[in-house]
């Protein structure tokens, strides 16, 4: 049986793929979590690396986002940021401790 995901985790995730920055601080500051994941095990983190939306990566790093899990295709947002040509977000990874 599949877990159904909280409110916030889909509106975060949302948030993240959408390039809304203001609402996923509104987000953050209501004690929405910030390493949850999709089905596929992605976090708001690596959807941030993927879409290149670098002011939310920040917020995120800076809100003490993990910057370690894997997806369930093996990629971490270094990784994903990499071969998505996201080299700010990269560094701001690699900063925090990040590893491919």
């Amino acid at each position: 049986m599949r877990a159904t995901p909280r409110p916030d985790t889909v509106a975060m995730l949302l948030a993240v793929r959408e390039g809304k920055p203001d609402t996923v601080r509104t987000l953050i500051a209501s004690g929405a979590e910030l390493n949850a994941r999709d089905e596929a095990g992605n976090t708001a983190l690596i959807e941030a690396a993927r879409f290149g939306h670098e002011d939310i990566a920040r917020e995120l790093i800076a809100t003490r986002a993990d910057v370690t899990p894997v997806n369930n295709a093996g990629e971490t947002a270094l990784s994903v940021a990499l071969r998505n040509g996201h080299e700010d977000i990269a560094l701001m990874l690699r900063q925090a401790g990040a590893q491919r």
